[in-house]
């Protein structure tokens, strides 16, 4: 019954990583396969969802601060704030999508010496630009 048992395991267990390999598989051909426009609009609704969520931030942000205690001086304040968090945003994603675009060619190519060394960068290239940043905006706070 113990050997029954096992082989019945190892059976399921045999099919279920089959099933597994031929989803990825499936993905990865769709991605190959599928009209550019599909792709498009497919990828491109979530990013446009969440440059909607980011401007969101503000005009909320603005609404908060101008029926609080603070009103004018408040608003003029986001107001001044919210370039500089543009700003920061922009770096943070032009790290973050040119990591990520440089990942999927190499994961595409199976080349994991560099996935991890890209990953590295990404890291290492996004914290540099935040503390530059970081540094070049307490700067100008001293002068104004």
């Amino acid at each position: 019954m113990n050997k029954k048992q096992n082989n019945s395991q190892t059976s399921i267990q045999a099919k279920t990583q089959t099933s597994t390999q031929t989803n990825c598989e499936k993905k990865r051909q769709f991605l190959g396969t599928e009209k550019i426009t599909k792709l498009m609009v497919k990828f491109s609704v979530p990013y446009v969802l969440s440059l909607l969520v980011s401007a969101l931030y503000n005009v909320v942000d603005q609404i908060f601060v101008g029926n609080s205690e603070l009103s004018t001086l408040g608003n003029a304040a986001t107001g001044v704030v919210f370039p500089i968090f543009i700003i920061a945003q922009a770096f943070a994603w032009c790290c973050g999508d040119g990591c990520a675009a440089y990942l999927n060619i190499c994961q595409g190519k199976k080349d994991t010496q560099n996935v991890h060394k890209a990953i590295e960068t990404g890291i290492v290239v996004t914290l540099a630009s935040a503390l530059v940043l970081t540094a070049v905006f307490i700067r100008l706070k001293s002068r104004f």
